[in-house]
């Protein structure tokens, strides 16, 4: 007899790390414009791990993470 799950296994994202070289460019993007860093990394991780689950996750995390600090609106 072969006993088989009914449902599959559902896959876990891979943790997503930022190189260090983007995030010493991001802290001086967010100081410029006057944002909170540890709130642009943590919006930017959500939606990174969110698509990650899709199944698109960023070929290259940190060019990814500095293009969206880059598109943040300045509050100064």
């Amino acid at each position: 007899m072969i006993f088989r799950p009914r449902n599959t296994k559902t896959q876990i994202a891979p943790t997503i790390t930022l190189p260090d070289w983007a995030e010493e460019k991001a802290r001086a993007m967010a100081r410029e414009k006057g944002r909170d860093y540890h709130a642009l990394r943590a919006d930017w991780l959500a939606f990174a791990q969110a698509e990650s689950a899709k199944g698109n996750p960023p070929k290259n995390a940190g060019a990814a993470f500095l293009a969206y600090c880059g598109k943040q609106d300045s509050l100064r």
